[in-house]
């Protein structure tokens, strides 16, 4: 289904305008693609380029059918994912996996 986004929360920032102090708490974030075997790549949260200070507490990332999952692909990129820029990330009590909260 092409309607189904590949990352769940997403963010990138500028140099001038980076994105920072930001919180992400208690959330369910579920039903996103895994990667098609290209450039999209699924992931639950995002960090990308220019981004700090972010944080990441008590979410439940998940899955609730198998449709989510594309043929061929057995594993998601990264649940989270935070790229090498930036300081001050506090990632804590997150849930990863299952079809449920």
């Amino acid at each position: 289904n092409g309607n189904i986004p590949y990352i769940g929360i997403d963010s990138e920032g500028s140099a001038g305008a980076p994105n920072s102090n930001n919180t992400v708490e208690g959330c369910n974030i579920y039903d996103f693609r895994f990667n098609d075997g290209g450039t999209r790549l699924g992931r639950a949260i995002s960090l990308r380029t220019n981004n700090s200070a972010w944080t990441l507490k008590n979410n439940s990332v998940y899955l609730t059918n198998t449709q989510f999952v594309g043929s061929g692909n057995t594993t998601v990129d990264g649940a989270i994912w935070i790229e090498n820029s930036g300081t001050d990330y506090l990632v804590d009590g997150n849930f990863i996996g299952g079809t449920a909260p």
